[in-house]
């Protein structure tokens, strides 16, 4: 449910523990390869905005280094004004349960609504098969993501790169000599450098692209 800061989670990117001010070892780039990549500056129907349901912050955090704005609901119930802010704001609702699906409808959103957990057929990792379900309603082409255009897994604020030759302040030695590129959030100021498990992430990506 709650989105931590980044940590070492199965999917494997390398998210190593540092000093407060910086932390969180990044890299998620998509092999070209199956259908064309999208991520959301790229679709020419517009980005994909979302509001993520509680109980599903793994997915909000995926969907924002993939490059998509999601916000999470956190444990706060998404009342008739939220829901209206979502229509207002143009994001998608995704959540498991039908009923707040619907009443996000009537309020003039979108909604996506996932299978409750353990009830899809599918031999895939929840993660998974709700990231694939996420993209078939919401009529997302392909996924991909790259630092200059993912967002930041705790906040969902924006990356930019640090200039610069030094690293930011906070950056462990070892990381500091391994690594030449980082991204700051703009939001949070936590700070994202390439990992070396960036293979887990472009393999999730090739296997929803197909």
């Amino acid at each position: 449910g709650r989105i931590p800061a980044w940590g070492p989670w199965r999917l494997g990117l390398c998210l190593r523990a540092a000093p407060r001010r910086g932390r969180e070892v990044f890299n998620a780039r998509a092999p070209r390869r199956g259908r064309c990549s999208m991520s959301a500056a790229d679709t020419g129907a517009g980005p994909r905005l979302f509001m993520i349901d509680a109980m599903l912050g793994s997915l909000a955090r995926k969907l924002r280094m993939m490059g998509f704005d999601a916000e999470y609901s956190g444990q706060g119930r998404l009342g008739r004004a939220a829901l209206a802010d979502l229509s207002a704001e143009g994001r998608i609702l995704v959540t498991r349960s039908a009923a707040l699906a619907e009443r996000a409808r009537s309020a003039g959103a979108s909604a996506v609504v996932l299978p409750r957990a353990g009830a899809s057929d599918t031999a895939a990792p929840a993660d998974e098969s709700d990231l694939a379900e996420t993209a078939r309603q919401a009529g997302i082409a392909a996924f991909s993501a790259s630092p200059d255009r993912s967002r930041c897994a705790a906040c969902n604020g924006t990356l930019a790169r640090v200039e610069g030759p030094a690293a930011p302040a906070g950056v462990p030695p070892r990381v500091a000599e391994a690594c030449s590129e980082f991204w700051r959030c703009g939001r949070c100021s936590k700070v994202y450098w390439d990992g070396t498990h960036m293979r887990s992430l472009a393999s999730l990506a090739a296997r929803l692209n197909g």
